[in-house]
C-alpha cells in the first residue's frame, strides 16, 4: 500500500494505492490535507507502519520454520535438500496430494463417506490467495520498474489476476466454511473449530471487502468500504503467523523433509536371521 500524490481539475489530491486501484483520499474526506508534505510532518516522516505488521509476520513465520526445521533434522537423517526431492515435495503440495487421502478418493467429513470436496475448497482457497498476491506483485512491478500508476483497465494483468482471485477465494472459503460446519465431531478437534472457522472467514471477509470495494470506488459507500477492508487486511497478517494459515508453510517444511528422507538408505537390517 502507497500514498501518492496528483494533480485533477487543477488541485493537487493525495491518492491511496490498493492493489490497481488508486483512491482519491479527498473525496473520502475533505478534510485530509492534499499536500504530501503536511501528512509526512504530521506523522514525522514514519510511513513504516503500513508494512510493519506484514514484515512481523513473515518474521515470525520465518523463525518458527527454521525452528522446525533444525528440530526435525535432528530426529531424521539431517541430508541437505536436493533438487529432485524439493521438485517432488512442490507437485505434492501444489497438488494436494494428501487432501486425496492417500487413494485418490478424498477425506471423511459428515460420515465415513470419502469426499473430495475438501481437497477442492482447498484447491480454490489456495489459488486464489496466490492469484491475490500475483496480482499485487505484477501492480508493483508495473507501478516502480515500469512506471504505469493505478487505477489499471479491467482488462489489464492486475486486475485479470485480482479479480478472478478473489473470486477463487470466495468460493474456497464458502466451501470449508460449509464443510466445516458439517464435519463429524469425531473427525476433528473441538478446541481447533474457533480456530479454522476464523481464519476461514477472515479470509472470506478480505476477499469480499477487496471486491466490494473495487465495485463501490465511485459511490458515497467509498470509506466504509475502505475501513472494512483495511480492517480486515490488518486482523490477516496480525493473526497469520499464529493461526491457522501457519499450517500450509509447516506442512510443506514437513513434506519437503519426507522427500529427502525417502531419498537415504535405510539403515534396517532386515532378513531371515
Amino acid at each position: 500500500m502507497k500514498i501518492v500524490g496528483f494533480e485533477q481539475d487543477k488541485r493537487l489530491h493525495l491518492g491511496l494505492v490498493e492493489g490497481d486501484q488508486v483512491i482519491d483520499l479527498q473525496a473520502v474526506d475533505p478534510k485530509i490535507p492534499a499536500d504530501l508534505g503536511e501528512v509526512l510532518a504530521r506523522s514525522g516522516g514514519d510511513t513504516r507502519d503500513s508494512g510493519r505488521h506484514a514484515a512481523d509476520a513473515v518474521l515470525a513465520l520465518a523463525l518458527g520454520v527454521r525452528k522446525f526445521w533444525r528440530e526435525v533434522s535432528l530426529a531424521t537423517s539431517g541430508a541437505p535438500v536436493n533438487g529432485p526431492a524439493a521438485a517432488e515435495a512442490a507437485d505434492n503440495v501444489l497438488r494436494l496430494k494428501y487432501l486425496g487421502g492417500g487413494h485418490g478418493k478424498g477425506c471423511n467429513n459428515a460420515d465415513d463417506a470419502w469426499t473430495l470436496w475438501r481437497r477442492r475448497f482447498h484447491h480454490a482457497t489456495f489459488y486464489g490467495f496466490m492469484l491475490c498476491f500475483a496480482a499485487t506483485s505484477v501492480a508493483t512491478l508495473y507501478h516502480y520498474v515500469l512506471g504505469w500508476s493505478a487505477p489499471y483497465s479491467m482488462t489489464s494483468l492486475p486486475k485479470l489476476l485480482g479479480v478472478s482471485g478473489g473470486i477463487s477465494l470466495l468460493a474456497g472459503t464458502a466451501g470449508l466454511f460449509w464443510l466445516n460446519l458439517k464435519r463429524h465431531p469425531l473427525h476433528g478437534d473441538a478446541a481447533q473449530k474457533p480456530m479454522d472457522r476464523g481464519f476461514i472467514a477472515l479470509l472470506f471477509f478480505t476477499s469480499l471487502t477487496g471486491l466490494a470495494l473495487m465495485l463501490g470506488r465511485q459511490t458515497p459507500a467509498l470509506a466504509a468500504l475502505l475501513a472494512v477492508h483495511l480492517g480486515a487486511v490488518m486482523a490477516l497478517f496480525a493473526t497469520l503467523p499464529y493461526g491457522k494459515f501457519a499450517h500450509g508453510v509447516f506442512r510443506t517444511a514437513a513434506l519437503l523433509r519426507h522427500t529427502v528422507e525417502k531419498r537415504q538408505p535405510t539403515n534396517l537390517q532386515l532378513g531371515d536371521e
